[in-house]
């Protein structure tokens, strides 16, 4: 083949993928555009992800100051990136069928990838590696670190305070020193800065560093230094607000100080990136692309991605034809029984105790009572999870928090039937000093679980099985004091032992 002969069908080839990859590209947007809607409604009503509006520039950007390199290359069909499209429609149909919404956006980032790869090619491909993957940024995940981080910012503020000599109390997320209290709220948890430093550092690293240990060195620093600034940060502030009488470090002065913060962070963080940088030998010419054979198939070229698009957009048709079809019959009320052990049935609401989980279809309150302890109970049941109604919910509140605040959290192991199953203990103290514990489980169609995934997944294999029979969320409290918070948990482990089968029988009737 001629030089002008290779030049020309290097040309077409490439008229060829961007053509394609730009329209199935917009196909997959429109096809699946309740998922990227999500994605963007997100960006804009939580501050923690509003970075998502400038990652696809950032990885265009990216793909730009790879030009010389990538016009080396001749693109070709690369028929393994099939699988990945299969793996992002299972993805998708699964985070459909228990509906995660992240999973779902997710898939439909893998699936653009997908397609790009079948078009361009694995060498292509690998030289955009981290543009491609850059991508997954505009996804907005982590949210459920916050709780970790939260946990984590409240030990290290009272450590360090302790080693300033303050005197500290620490209560759950609450900080007591002797000129005030603070809450380390979820505000405080620096998950923004984390996201945020995080996209900052793969950027900073993909653009200053060559080899992969010195990329890969900075961007673990960029996630250990905004974890360990943020307890910085926190301390700081507490100190702060400390010796100005609550004059500084209040209000939105609070944040103004936390993002000049972050910014001085990531100015030392880059400071210390360009030092690392001198340290690292320059690329030889030899490890740079070369000219590719660029006999290739133009035809393969469009069926490989054909075929890629193909596969992403069938998981909608596939999903509403195998899982879409709901139980709509209407819902049995909860069967429970008179008396349980020693406790007696009353079908009366608690009385300071308010949980919420919205759109639950059944909601059951009440309390069983006997002398030395009655328990309240809360069981909010779901015939099916959807956004907005979820036993995971952002919105679910297993206590008001405007009437209580928690003082700690762990988990209590009760053996029940011979099966040991774990509950999530909280203990909380209203305004007025009361004190309650309240225990909390999930139920899945007749099977037990603390963790929100577990719940997902026991989900999924209910409604693949066809055993689905409804989630709920099981939730049990009782009045304590600080003299009797044993007595009290030997209240609860007493009561549940005895009455989660009952729960159990009466939840697998609730839907025919």
């Amino acid at each position: 083949m001629s030089t002008s002969d290779r030049s020309g069908v290097h040309g077409r080839a490439w008229q060829f993928a961007l053509t394609f990859g730009t329209l199935a590209t917009l196909v997959l947007l429109a096809w699946y555009w309740p998922t990227a809607l999500s994605i963007e409604a997100i960006w804009r009503r939580s501050g923690n992800f509003t970075h998502g509006y400038v990652i696809v520039p950032i990885a265009a950007y990216m793909v730009w100051t790879l030009k010389t390199d990538i016009a080396r290359l001749t693109p070709k069909p690369a028929w393994l990136a099939l699988l990945i499209a299969l793996a992002a429609v299972g993805l998708w149909a699964a985070g459909r069928l228990v509906d995660v919404q992240v999973a779902q956006q997710l898939a439909l980032v893998l699936m653009v990838q997908a397609v790009w790869i079948a078009v361009l090619g694995w060498q292509l491909a690998w030289l955009l590696i981290v543009p491609l993957l850059y991508l997954f940024f505009a996804v907005p995940f982590g949210q459920g670190l916050e709780p970790v981080l939260q946990e984590y910012t409240a030990w290290f503020s009272v450590k360090a305070l302790q080693l300033t000599g303050i005197p500290v109390l620490r209560e759950g997320l609450f900080i007591t020193i002797p000129s005030g209290a603070f809450e380390v709220a979820e505000a405080c948890s620096g998950i923004r800065y984390l996201v945020a430093s995080l996209a900052l550092g793969v950027l900073y690293a993909f653009l200053n560093f060559h080899s992969w240990r010195y990329r890969l060195l900075f961007v673990t620093l960029a996630i250990i230094v905004p974890i360990i600034a943020n307890g910085i940060r926190a301390y700081l502030i507490i100190i702060l607000a400390h010796v100005s009488d609550h004059k500084l470090a209040v209000g939105i002065d609070h944040l103004v100080y936390g993002w000049l913060f972050f910014g001085l962070v990531m100015y030392l963080l880059f400071l210390f990136g360009n030092r690392l940088r001198l340290r690292e030998n320059p690329p030889s010419a030899a490890g740079l692309p070369v000219n590719a054979n660029t006999a290739v198939s133009l035809q393969a070229i469009v069926l490989s991605g054909l075929l890629s698009v193909i596969i992403v957009l069938s998981a909608k048709p596939v999903y509403a034809g195998i899982f879409a079809h709901e139980n709509t019959t209407a819902l049995k009320s909860l069967k429970l029984p008179a008396a349980v052990g020693r406790w007696q049935h009353f079908e009366s609401p608690p009385t300071d105790w308010t949980s919420s989980y919205p759109g639950a279809d059944l909601v059951e309150l009440g309390s069983y009572q006997r002398a030395g302890g009655n328990i309240d109970y809360a069981t909010y049941y779901f015939a099916n999870q959807r956004q907005g109604a979820e036993l995971g919910g952002a919105n679910n509140h297993r206590y008001s928090t405007d009437r209580w605040r928690r003082l700690s959290s762990t988990l209590r192991v009760v053996d029940v039937g011979g099966q040991p199953l774990s509950f999530v203990e909280e203990r909380i103290r209203s305004r007025y000093g009361r004190e309650r514990l309240v225990w909390r489980i999930y139920w899945v169609s007749g099977q037990f679980s603390n963790t929100s995934v577990m719940v997902k997944l026991l989900e999924a294999r209910a409604r693949v099985t066809g055993k689905y029979q409804g989630s709920a969320a099981l939730l049990f409290s009782v009045a304590a004091a600080d003299v009797d918070i044993k007595h009290a948990q030997q209240v609860l482990t007493e009561f549940v032992a005895q009455s989660v089968t009952e729960f159990d029988t009466a939840l697998k009737a609730v839907k025919p």
